[in-house]
């Protein structure tokens, strides 16, 4: 591919949030790719204006805080002399913030809770009555396994 030219470069940055990529890349004659590294790596020395966005604007004050808090505390963390375990640090900053580490590291809160399942009436096999297995191997009712009767 030949090098860009001034007036192609002007002309995607005046576009490049305005059309699709496919769009400029068929204007300038050039390939899609080319056009989404240029934008992304190149255009305004390296800096993808899509996607700066100053952390003030993005955030509420008491998450700016935290944040600030938070990367405060893992550069010193991290300048401690050993290397830097994520993990370890993550773990003491929960705890630290939270109050508790395990559960919220087993689980997590963003996923659901498993709701019991309940099995469908089956007839015992033994007496023939109707019940609701706990399992889904139980073939015998409660009363079956209590006196430990069994297939003669």
């Amino acid at each position: 591919m030949p090098p860009w030219t001034d007036t192609e470069i002007q002309y995607l940055r005046e576009n490049y949030d305005k059309m699709r990529y496919a769009d400029i890349a068929a204007h300038l004659g050039r390939s899609y790719q080319s056009i989404a590294t240029r934008v992304f790596l190149h255009l305004d020395d390296g800096i993808d204006p899509r996607a700066s966005v100053p952390m003030e604007q993005a955030l509420s004050p008491d998450q700016c805080d935290k944040m600030r808090t938070f990367l405060r505390a893992w550069l010193t963390y991290g300048k401690r002399g050993e290397h830097p375990s994520a993990t370890r640090f993550l773990k003491a900053w929960r705890m630290n913030e939270f109050g508790r580490v395990k559960a919220y590291v087993e689980r997590g809160p963003y996923r659901p809770r498993k709701m019991p399942y309940e099995y469908k009436p089956k007839e015992c096999r033994l007496c023939g009555e109707v019940f609701t297995p706990a399992s889904g191997t139980q073939l015998r009712c409660q009363n079956c396994i209590e006196n430990k009767r069994v297939t003669t």
